[in-house]
């Protein structure tokens, strides 16, 4: 104890030795001789001496000492402040568990204590504190009910048949699951477990279900990619006619349009693949109706001009020919060009015969030719020379009233052909200066109909 009078070391540790020795010299039981009490009082003035070093730190502890019980004195008032004025049903679990373990954070902090004076503090404070911890567990009790509610739901769908609602409904599941606090760490963990069980059934049949879908996808892609393919093969087959191909093709598309929806990314160049195919059948078509036109075109005007030739025989007076046979062996038209014609041919023969052209019949087909010829100048929008106008003017408006009072409302194209047939069906005019200028602008008229736009 004499060697701790000096003895250089920090007041904590200083003291913590003065008391071991103490409690070590008591331990002895101590003498009464007077050598013994001469001992006693070296041991006691030293220890004094060793223990006045540590009065200053002595007074320090005792103030701390009495600032913690200030402070675990302020911490159980503000707790109880908060108890008695708080709103529980407004306040979240979270909020209530933060403000439990900051109180016991900093009552715990606020040490040390003189333990003789904390008594009653500590009670007031383990009260409030249990206060706090059962509106915590109500609110947790409230929060596992909440939850064992969504486990049921969750579970029910899990049963629905149809997989899209089933697991619509079970993302706003567990939206709502996440909205809700915690019902204590243990307890959150198992519903968890069977929460996220149930919607693994869920998302599993989703995922089955997908899978299927996408097997479903690959296979009609793949009756796609044929269907394509064949359709390309088909309308690149000339050996079939387009009627034949067009009947089987509107099975193909029928096919097609059944096998939807296809993968986003393949969709496109299917639907290209189609429409180039189709553009193909279009461009042949439009081939063999210019070559069906250029060919009823050729037989037409072989026909016209074996008309034209019979008429100038017969005002030829020329020799009997084989008229009917040379008409009998061209090519066939058409029921209304054929029409148009065989008036104008049966003339003709009849004129070779017994019943030659009149000068009126000549002079009438001039003016049916003149008639036609504005006609298609109106229709062409073009100008007739000056000495027609009053006729064109005339034709016009006779052309206007026939076609009011016949209700009749054709197409320019529908227009054009029908005076060309009539032009066509008219027998031989005359004077013949007129009718070949009447037949150039005839011509000229129909040149600027045909041009593009």
């Amino acid at each position: 104890m004499e060697a701790l009078v000096d003895a250089e070391m920090p007041s904590a540790e200083l003291i913590e030795r003065i008391q071991r020795l103490q409690a070590e010299w008591k331990a002895t039981g101590g003498s009464n001789s007077p050598e013994g009490q001469q001992l006693w009082e070296r041991f006691h003035q030293a220890g004094n001496l060793a223990f006045d070093r540590c009065r200053d730190y002595l007074d320090q502890q005792a103030e701390l000492r009495r600032l913690n019980l200030q402070q675990r004195t302020t911490i159980a008032d503000q707790l109880e402040q908060f108890v008695e004025a708080a709103d529980w049903d407004q306040i979240e679990l979270a909020g209530l568990e933060a403000i439990r373990a900051q109180a016991r954070k900093e009552w715990l902090q606020a040490v040390p204590v003189d333990r003789r004076a904390l008594k009653d503090i500590e009670s007031r404070f383990e009260a409030l504190m249990k206060a706090l911890t059962t509106q915590i567990r109500a609110k947790q009790r409230q929060h596992r009910e909440q939850k064992m509610a969504l486990i049921a739901r969750m579970q029910e769908l899990a049963q629905l048949d149809d997989v899209r609602t089933a697991t619509g409904q079970a993302k706003r599941l567990q939206a709502e699951w996440k909205e809700i606090g915690s019902a204590s760490a243990a307890a959150d963990h198992r519903l968890w477990r069977e929460f996220r069980s149930a919607c693994d059934v869920i998302f599993d049949r989703r995922q089955r279900a997908r899978s299927e879908e996408e097997q479903e996808r690959q296979e009609r892609l793949v009756r796609a990619q044929a269907i394509c393919t064949e359709v390309e093969a088909l309308v690149a087959n000339e050996a079939m006619t387009i009627a034949d191909i067009e009947a089987r093709l509107h099975s193909l598309r029928e096919d097609y349009r059944s096998l939807r929806p296809l993968p986003r990314e393949q969709a496109g160049s299917l639907s290209k693949r189609l429409s180039a195919a189709e553009q193909v059948l279009v461009e042949r078509q439009h081939r063999e109706k210019r070559a069906q036109e250029e060919s009823t075109l050729a037989a037409l005007q072989e026909r016209v001009q074996l008309c034209m030739q019979c008429e100038q025989a017969a005002l030829a007076g020329a020799g009997a020919e084989p008229w009917e046979e040379r008409w009998q062996a061209l090519a066939d038209l058409p029921a209304a060009m054929l029409a148009a014609l065989e008036v104008r041919w049966q003339r003709a023969l009849a004129a070779n015969g017994s019943q030659p052209f009149t000068d009126d019949e000549l002079a009438a087909n001039l003016e049916i030719r003149r008639e036609l010829c504005v006609h298609m100048e109106i229709l062409a929008g073009i100008e007739s020379p000056p000495d027609e106008q009053t006729y064109r003017m005339n034709l016009q408006v006779k052309r206007l009233a026939d076609g009011l009072a016949a209700g009749l409302q054709q197409s320019l194209a529908e227009q054009v052909q029908a005076v060309e047939l009539e032009w066509l069906g008219t027998g031989p005019a005359l004077p013949a200066e007129q009718a070949e200028t009447l037949a150039a602008r005839f011509e000229r008229a129909r040149e600027v109909l045909a041009q593009p736009g």
